[in-house]
């Protein structure tokens, strides 16, 4: 607490003194209340004396207090002292802090850091687990395509000439084998409208007959043609052995008037060791009566499904002679077709 001195009278060599001018007591006043608490302050009357050309209390006790708390001495001053030792308690503090702050943003550069490898390897993962899935779609799309290759039935016929219109044709009484065919005896491809064979154009037949026909030939013998098939090669034998595939089989067969001379042909299914599979399926003969004795072709059809085991298929024509000089069984449009 420091004390406010209010002078009344200075006394030098025991002379009288006037009483220090008010207007600068004030002013030291107003100086010393900015650096103490205004509840303390105490107005205490004190008497000074000149010494040495210095102003100095008369009382000892004053002049020690005084001697702590100089007025004028900023050095002592208790705000500039606070205001120093703040400073020194931030400087202090920053001096602490500081070396954390460094080592937090040590930590935060060296997480974004391995946050940033773990994104990059990620990607990286991700991109090779992508191209690994591309090429396995690659692979497969690609079997898929060869077992759709394999799975695609033929619309057309199987079997090779048909209906005759391979190759060369008979003008005549002599032989022409059939193309595409095994045969045997004198069974001939031949041109509708020959006088040998004795079957026209417009004699009740097919629509779409062509121009040749198959007949037993200018021989009284029976006579055959063949044709064996591999369907493995075409066709799935998963497909087959689920029995999801079917057969048409047709053709259109018939004879000379009112003769017995006749004519069948036959499909039968065969395994991998050209063993037959499942029945065989027949069309004709058609007789004379069948005919009504009329130089004719009637269709013939039969259908079902593919035997399990079956892979491949044979289709036997047979023509079969009875009376006269030429074997007049008659048969044309052969077809199979088969489908899921």
């Amino acid at each position: 607490m420091v004390k406010i001195i209010h002078v009344n009278k200075i006394q030098l060599n025991n002379q009288s003194i006037e009483q220090i001018n008010q207007h600068q007591l004030m002013n030291n006043r107003f100086i010393l209340s900015d650096n103490v608490k205004r509840p303390s302050i105490i107005i205490q009357p004190i008497s000074y004396q000149w010494n040495n050309n210095q102003v100095v209390p008369h009382d000892q006790q004053t002049r020690i207090s005084l001697n702590k708390r100089n007025l004028f001495d900023y050095s002592n001053n208790n705000l500039f002292e606070n205001r120093y030792k703040n400073k020194e308690e931030n400087h202090r503090r920053k001096s602490i802090a500081f070396p954390w702050l460094k080592l937090w943003c040590c930590c935060l550069i060296c997480a974004a850091l391995i946050l940033i490898g773990l994104i990059v390897t990620i990607a990286i993962l991700i991109s090779l687990h992508n191209s690994k899935m591309t090429t396995s779609m690659t692979s497969t799309y690609t079997t898929t395509l060869t077992t759709s290759t394999t799975t695609i039935i033929s619309p057309s016929n199987w079997l090779i000439n048909g209906d005759g219109e391979s190759g060369s044709c008979s003008t005549n009484n002599s032989v022409v084998h059939p193309t595409g065919w095994n045969f045997n005896g004198s069974i001939t491809q031949v041109y509708y409208n020959n006088s040998e064979a004795n079957i026209l154009s417009t004699d009740p037949g097919p629509n779409n007959r062509g121009r040749c026909f198959f007949y037993g030939g200018p021989s009284p013998f029976d006579s055959s043609m063949w044709q064996y098939v591999n369907m493995s090669n075409l066709i799935n034998p998963i497909l087959i052995d689920n029995q999801t595939i079917y057969f048409n089989f047709s053709a259109w067969i018939g004879g000379y008037q009112g003769q017995t001379d006749n004519a069948q042909v036959s499909l039968t299914f065969l395994n991998q060791i050209n063993q037959q599979v499942g029945s065989s399926f027949t069309l004709g003969p058609i007789t004379n009566t069948q005919r009504s004795n009329q130089t004719s072709l009637l269709f013939q059809s039969s259908n079902g499904v593919v035997p399990v085991g079956a892979r491949s298929f044979l289709v036997m024509v047979k023509i079969n002679f009875f009376q006269g000089y030429d074997n007049d069984g008659n048969i044309d449009n052969i077809d199979l077709y088969l489908h899921q």
